[in-house]
């Protein structure tokens, strides 16, 4: 019967695992989003200051 409670063990310990995996996936996803979305920030602003410098009449 041992045999049976280290199973459950092994088995609880892998899905513990799976769980650290899955979050850390979901975390450095999350980062990366931020990052993006800082660097579309950047990329708008540029676009805008582009536009100004090549068609001041517009502004």
């Amino acid at each position: 019967m041992e045999n049976k409670g280290q199973h459950k063990a092994d088995l609880s310990e892998v899905n513990q695992t799976t769980n650290d995996v899955i979050k850390s996936i979901i975390n450095k996803r999350a980062h990366i989003q931020e990052k993006f979305n800082k660097v579309n920030e950047k990329l708008d602003k540029l676009k805008a200051e582009a536009d100004k410098l090549l068609h001041p009449e517009k502004s």
